[in-house]
């Protein structure tokens, strides 16, 4: 088949050929007036967390190297606590206590994951009031946020492939 157009269509196609496209959106709702600002702290929260998490580690790479070498991944309790998660099956008990300790020993660790943590729930919250445009209908919150989120996966370099070695 060969098309072949009319001069109406013709006409039709050069005057909106010079008009700007106007992007509609047809999936779900528009976002919350608040979200835009809440993913700027929240941005900015990550990189506050990611400095915070090379400083630890660069402190127990020197301090403690043996503990260092193994892949561990930490969040943040309800009550503000941090806690070290075992994701790759490589801490003891005894590894787990010590990281427990020196999670929660490192202060600028322990405010960053707690800014961290409340611009994640307010992110989440200005979006799913309005149905969930971007990060779905979902619901974080201080009692769900330690089940939820490892934090030290935040900072695994992504690639096209999943590398066990990546894990932190």
């Amino acid at each position: 088949a060969i098309y072949h157009p009319s001069e109406a269509a013709q006409a039709l196609t050069q005057t909106t050929s010079t008009q700007p496209m106007v992007v509609v959106n047809t999936y779900g709702r528009p976002p919350s007036a608040d979200f835009p600002a809440m993913a700027k702290l929240h941005q900015g929260a990550f990189y506050g967390l990611k400095s915070a998490f090379e400083e630890f580690k660069s402190a127990l790479e020197s301090t403690f190297p043996d503990l260092a070498e193994k892949k561990f991944g930490f969040t943040i309790e309800a009550d503000g606590k941090l806690k070290a998660l075992n994701p790759a099956g490589e801490l003891s008990a005894t590894d787990m206590d010590q990281l427990d300790k020196l999670l929660n020993a490192s202060g600028s660790l322990k405010s960053a994951a707690g800014t961290y943590r409340d611009a994640s729930i307010d992110l989440v919250a200005a979006d799913g009031n309005w149905g969930g445009s971007y990060l779905g209908d979902y619901q974080l919150d201080e009692d769900n946020f330690a089940s939820t989120i490892d934090l030290a996966a935040l900072f695994i370099p992504k690639t096209n492939t999943l590398n066990p070695e990546a894990i932190a």
